[in-house]
């Protein structure tokens, strides 16, 4: 059993408020990811409705696109945030404008092993932007990725896809991923892990009515 971190929209208005003036009332910082792919240590020292106005805990040039889309992250009471904002530059203060805030949250979760009688198939549709069709049958299954069985093939370890994941009974799951890792299986196949990225459409509740037809065959099978 493993973790995933998940992302929970913070909607409670009450809450969101509480978090933030805690926020603004201790000596927590909020790192905040620029353009550059650095993370950036800002202290809040003022806020106005859903601005906060920074100061840099680390003196950098801040290069920040007019209309960019920015992510900050940032823990009070031992509970991580994250946040989308605007950043820009006023009188030598960072303001972020809040467009969402999100709660990260732990929660387990467990890899199922596909019954021999359940047909799952992912279908790569594309590799590093290529276009291809490769058809490939899932052996497990969990909410962060899975295992699968493919022929002989010129993917490799690292490359990027985009994929969906059929599986009887269930829409179809258009996904982006990484491939973990690969390793022969049997004199003409291979085994390769596959890491979800981003799960498009609706594609969370989708996954979890996979995931939860797994768990009841398995818990079938066991009791």
């Amino acid at each position: 059993m493993s973790e995933i971190t998940v992302l929970k929209p913070v909607t409670d208005a009450a809450f969101k408020q509480k978090v933030l003036m805690k926020l603004l009332n201790t000596d927590a910082i909020v790192l905040l990811k620029d353009k550059f792919d650095r993370h950036l240590p800002l202290k809040v020292v003022r806020a106005e409705q859903d601005k906060f106005y920074c100061k840099g805990a680390v003196k950098m040039d801040l290069d920040f696109s007019p209309s960019g889309h920015y992510t900050a992250h940032f823990k009070v009471d031992n509970e991580k945030f994250l946040i989308e904002a605007n950043p820009s530059m006023e009188n030598g203060q960072v303001v972020l404008s809040l467009k969402r805030i999100f709660h990260l949250q732990q929660r387990k979760t467990v890899r199922y092993k596909v019954p021999p009688r359940t047909d799952i198939k992912l279908i790569i549709n594309s590799h590093n932007e290529e276009s291809c069709v490769i058809k490939t049958s899932v052996t497990d299954l969990n909410s962060l990725g899975c295992s699968v069985i493919v022929n002989k093939t010129s993917l490799r370890a690292g490359d990027l896809i985009d994929a969906t994941l059929i599986n009887d009974g269930n829409e179809p799951l258009q996904l982006q991923g990484i491939i973990r890792n690969i390793r022969p299986h049997g004199p003409e196949q291979f085994a390769m892990g596959v890491e979800f990225h981003h799960l498009l459409y609706c594609g969370e509740d989708k996954l979890t009515s996979m995931i939860a037809e797994l768990h009841s065959t398995a818990h079938l099978k066991s009791s």
